[in-house]
This record gives C-alpha cells, sequence and structure tokens, in this order.
C-alpha cells in the first residue's frame, strides 16, 4: 500500500467507485472527489500506464502472416526484406507509437493509504 503523502499532486491514480466503475484523475483531485462523492465507499490505486507499442519487425510480421495466405511460398519473407529499412516503415512505427502512448491505457497499481 502506498501512502497519499508520497503521490505527486500531479500524478494519476484511478478511483474506484463502489458500483465498480473507475476513473484517472490526477492525485490533487482526491480531496474534492471524495466531497463530491460523500457518503459512498472510494477506493484509490496508483494509475500504472499501460501503452501498446511495436517495432517494425513485430509490424511487418503481423501484417505479412494476415495477408499473405495466398501469396508464393516466400512472399513474406521477401516482403520483410524489402520494408524493414524502409524510412515510411519507420515514421508509421513511429507514429503508431506515438498515437497510441497518447491514447494509454490505465491499470490499478498499488492502493493507497488517505490516512498516512
Amino acid at each position: 500500500m502506498k501512502n497519499l503523502s508520497e503521490i505527486k499532486d500531479d500524478e494519476l491514480i484511478i478511483v474506484k467507485y463502489k458500483e465498480g466503475m473507475t476513473e484517472v484523475i490526477e492525485s490533487g483531485e482526491i480531496a474534492s472527489c471524495i466531497a463530491y462523492n460523500e457518503g459512498y465507499n472510494l477506493e484509490f490505486f496508483t494509475a500504472v500506464k499501460d501503452t501498446v507499442q511495436i517495432d517494425e519487425r513485430e509490424l511487418i510480421t503481423n501484417l505479412t502472416e494476415m495477408l499473405g495466405d495466398d501469396q508464393y511460398e516466400d512472399w513474406a519473407e521477401d516482403m520483410f526484406y524489402e520494408l524493414i529499412e524502409e524510412k515510411e516503415t519507420k515514421a508509421f512505427v513511429e507514429a503508431f507509437n506515438k498515437a497510441a502512448d497518447e491514447r494509454a491505457t490505465y491499470r490499478m497499481g498499488e492502493a493507497i493509504d488517505l490516512e498516512n
């Protein structure tokens, strides 16, 4: 369990409401969250960022596996070596990873002790 005093005001946390619904907020908003939901049993957890990331190898391999069933025997290997060093492939991977990072999912981490 993590003490509230150990958490910075702008650190993201997860509020778990009685109904099981969760919400990501900044830890500085805990007091107003408690005041707004007075009488409800709220639980607070650290927020663990869960981001999907890919690399060029994974991208090409997954695509050629999905699309290569009806292609000639060495098609996937030929495509891999054709695309792995292309600047467009690298640019797509970079754009994908940036977008995925900006749209990250958060899962519940350690419970937060509000008493200490």
